[in-house]
């Protein structure tokens, strides 16, 4: 995943949202990610702001069984698996409600597992809060899309790669692509009964060698649905594009400025209140805090935050720092040798 907000972008650079729903941004949301965008260019390890946007995992926990579902194997380097409640919703709502341009209503697990998933969408939505989550869509019924609808959604990204079940279950381990699509139509129905515009319907595509020939088919019936946007793209970290099919590994190009912004605009939020850097952070050993222990904009500036900003400003390391993800990610390993010889690593095998 690339970061939202480059160094020296702008709200509306960074949430195009913004460009067509100029409501969901306020005085206050935009002075705080000034600042954010300040000690950013700074390269400051205190930002003393809060997130502009977060992602909060609704459930922990996936139904299919896909090579990069993390939350789906019993591994003790993982997080525990549960729903997040209410509640939690509500203090992340009072804490930092008033600064937050987005909330991603998922991690690493499926959201749609949540019975309050549009209980969620409505207190965000109603906080004037940009709400959207992905999902395999697999459990999508017509009642639930009618529901979220209702609540405000503004924004979802169905994960469905073939349209038939020999090429879309080789990677959606447990899945039924009927079922999928099913809940894409129904999603689209329910849309269309209410006369809305939202939410925004988006079906990704993860394009491998088995079922590079079924794009096409693919991009067809998303028409036929009715869905706002069709993105193809490779999976499994390779090239691919619609006129050169899978392109050969190129040489990653050092990118202008700091090697990733994220520690310096968003953080994630377990279901159970545990405090993540960002999306590639899941295992046990990468928790940077506790909402139990702290407010989220102390922790958005702990000790462990502000390593994170140091690593990725100075590429310094210390092994007695202690892991945190920027260690194990290729973003910062590719440029930093010092980070590389540590040999940290985020997947499991």
């Amino acid at each position: 995943m690339t970061s939202i907000a480059s160094e020296n972008a702008t709200p509306e650079q960074c949430f195009g949202f913004l460009r067509a729903h100029p409501e969901y941004g306020s005085k206050q949301k935009a002075d705080n990610y000034a600042q954010l965008a300040e000690a950013r260019a700074r390269g400051d390890l205190v930002v003393n702001a809060a997130p502009a946007y977060i992602r909060f995992e609704l459930h922990a926990r996936c139904n299919l069984r896909c090579c990069w579902a993390q939350r789906t194997p019993t591994h003790p380097a993982l997080r525990p698996r549960g729903a997040a409640n209410l509640d939690l919703a509500k203090r992340i709502l009072d804490e930092v409600g008033s600064t937050l341009y987005e909330v991603i209503l998922c991690h690493w697990g499926e959201p749609t597992l949540n019975r309050d998933l549009p209980e969620f969408v409505r207190l965000f939505h109603d906080a004037n809060i940009h709400t959207t989550f992905d999902t395999n869509m697999t459990l999508m019924t017509a009642e639930l899309a009618g529901a979220l609808v209702d609540a405000g959604l503004d924004r979802i990204s169905a994960s469905i790669d073939g349209v038939s079940q020999d090429a879309y279950g080789q990677y959606r381990i447990g899945g039924k692509v009927d079922a999928a699509l099913a809940g894409l139509r129904d999603l689209v129905e329910q849309r269309q009964q209410r006369m809305r515009t939202n939410p925004h319907i988006r079906w990704q595509f993860l394009v491998f060698p088995h079922n590079e020939h079924e794009v096409g088919l693919a991009r067809q019936l998303a028409h036929q649905i009715g869905i706002d946007t069709f993105d193809a793209f490779g999976g499994g970290a390779r090239q691919w594009t619609p006129e050169s099919g899978f392109l050969p590994p190129t040489p990653p190009q050092r990118p202008t400025g700091l090697l990733c912004s994220d520690p310096w605009t968003y953080l994630a939020v377990d279901w159970d209140g545990a405090v993540h850097l960002c999306c590639r952070a899941f295992q046990a050993q990468h928790v940077m805090g506790h909402m139990s222990d702290a407010t989220m904009t102390a922790l958005f500036d702990n000790a462990r935050f502000q390593l994170a900003r140091r690593v990725i400003r100075d590429g310094v390391w210390a092994e007695a720092d202690g892991p945190i993800p920027c260690t194990g990610c290729n973003r910062i390993k590719r440029f930093v040798p010092a980070i590389a010889d540590l040999n940290h690593v985020l997947t499991l095998t």
